[in-house]
């Protein structure tokens, strides 16, 4: 599946959660049985009591309200050796209908360079967006790791593809005490 159709099909079934929460939540308003709108009646004196505001009238038993709508991972590897990783989540708030997209994407050259960038975005249910946030962070390329001059302490050592192999290095036959490791 395409990378557009993927966010097509999630923007579709954003829209019909976003339409069978509202049209529970008018359901569920217009068959209440509550004393006060938008509150519980505790004691029935008129007190600050009564009406407790919408933190406990609207707040489902579940504490799970994150829908998981689209996620996407996707992963290339080039000719030249580039590699490139996306990551990208859409979820939905059904309390809220507040819809949060992140997106996370790691792009490593071939020189060794590589470029991370992350991105949030918060839009409301009428499609207003509340929040977005971009993060891009470059980190160079590692310096030539067989030029070894900068380490007067590994300048005598082989590169790693020169070395001997572990398990034929004679100093580990010889002690017993790591033998049994």
């Amino acid at each position: 599946m395409s990378n557009q159709a993927a966010k097509l099909y999630g923007g579709l079934a954003i829209s019909l959660l976003l339409g069978l929460f509202l049209a529970t939540s008018a359901t569920a308003q217009s068959n209440s049985d509550d004393p006060a709108p938008g509150g519980i009646d505790l004691r029935g004196d008129g007190s600050p009591e009564d009406n407790t505001g919408p933190d406990l009238a609207d707040t489902p038993d579940t504490p799970d309200t994150e829908v998981l709508i689209d996620r996407d991972r996707t992963r290339t590897r080039n000719a030249d050796g580039s590699r490139a990783r996306t990551d990208s989540r859409t979820t939905l708030n059904t309390v809220t209908g507040v819809t949060t997209e992140r997106d996370r994407s790691r792009e490593r050259n071939a020189d060794g360079s590589e470029t991370r960038t992350r991105m949030r975005r918060r839009t409301a249910a009428d499609g207003t967006v509340i929040s977005e946030r971009t993060e891009v962070r470059n980190r160079p390329a590692r310096d030539d790791r067989a030029d070894r001059s900068d380490r007067p302490d590994r300048e005598d050592r082989p590169d790693r593809e020169d070395r001997p192999d572990r398990a034929e290095r004679p100093d580990r036959a010889d002690r017993p005490d790591r033998a049994d490791r």
